[in-house]
């Protein structure tokens, strides 16, 4: 059994079993179950919520066997029937309401504040709910020990989802069209720069890359770059991405594992090519020899057009990571 007692949470609660709990300041707010398809081969990753609404009466929320329960003041006037089911997707974070199968007349209403209230954080959660019920391995915080580094070079900045395995793919519906996003950070422990690029990707668009923003983390600035004639689409996609995430201590927490990984990284890269003998002369063309625990096969770095991107996105190469390498 989960219960969770008084006070409500004021932001979204999600328990490992699926019941989600939120009250609004006004004293109104939602109980859920959620889940997903449980169908180990099925591609969809979408989190399926039955709601019902509760207010300032509810002292106690319990889940057990499949089932919820309230213990309030007032059980009696609180309307059980009228529940409401909506879906969430995952990359996007969209809260959708299911019409069909709703009956509750404010509905949209009641999930509005629930709607705002879904941060990465909790998109986090539901990602991980969904492993749990697709029986899928936790994502390991630990880096990737088979991470394919490609054609990188050190010096150049790396993609957070090339070297780290996460749970979702950060993405931004806008304009009828989907946007994902790539975090880029510099590995090297040696450099003391503070800037993160966040490049915003249309995989279904004739150029991928519509821009990308760069934020100096110690300063504060924020640089935009647009290879589209939408002046607005990348600082329209950046306030979005501050918003789902509360701000950039993400982005700070990140820089951090990836000069972690970066400073091991490169001290088996310094000792690899003393091993191999190699010449300060050639430094530059061999910075990208990785140890074993990291390397690829030597033909795995020869990388097909239509092969699958290296960086652990799920597009091909030519349409991800051989766009940024490319003059």
């Amino acid at each position: 059994m989960s219960r969770l007692k008084v006070p409500m949470p004021r932001r979204p609660k999600l328990s490992k079993d699926g019941l989600l709990t939120f009250m609004s300041p006004s004293g109104y707010g939602l109980a859920a179950l959620a889940g997903a398809c449980r169908t180990p081969s099925c591609a969809c990753r979408d989190i399926l919520l039955t709601l019902f609404p509760i207010d300032f009466r509810v002292k106690s929320v319990a889940f057990a066997k499949g089932k919820l329960s309230f213990e309030s003041e007032q059980l009696s006037a609180l309307d059980r029937e009228a529940s409401i089911s909506a879906r969430i997707i995952l990359e996007t974070g969209e809260l959708l309401l299911e019409p069909e199968r709703t009956q509750h007349p404010e509905a949209e209403a009641l999930l509005a504040p629930l709607r705002d209230a879904l941060d990465g954080e909790l998109l986090d959660d539901f990602s991980r709910l969904w492993r749990r019920l697709k029986g899928q391995p936790a994502v390991s915080d630990e880096f990737r020990r088979d991470a394919d580094l490609g054609d990188w070079d050190r010096g150049n900045a790396l993609a957070f989802g090339a070297v780290f395995e996460e749970l979702r793919v950060d993405s931004y519906a806008h304009g009828g069209r989907v946007y994902e996003t790539d975090e880029l950070y510099c590995p090297s422990p040696e450099c003391d720069c503070w800037d993160v690029t966040i490049a915003f990707i249309d995989p279904a668009g004739d150029s991928e890359d519509v821009g990308a923003a760069t934020i100096d983390l110690e300063m504060g600035e924020v640089s935009f770059e647009h290879r589209t004639d939408d002046q607005g689409l990348v600082p329209g996609l950046w306030k979005r991405f501050v918003h789902r995430h509360r701000g950039v201590s993400r982005l700070h927490e990140r820089r951090e594992r990836m000069k972690e990984f970066g400073e091991g990284l490169f001290k088996r890269m310094d000792s690899a090519r003393q091993a191999l003998k190699v010449r300060p002369a050639f430094d530059q063309a061999s910075s990208n020899v990785l140890p074993a625990s990291v390397q690829a096969p030597r033909s795995a770095l020869k990388i097909g057009r239509n092969e699958r991107c290296p960086c652990g996105s799920g597009k091909k190469y030519k349409k991800c990571c051989l766009l940024r390498a490319s003059p």
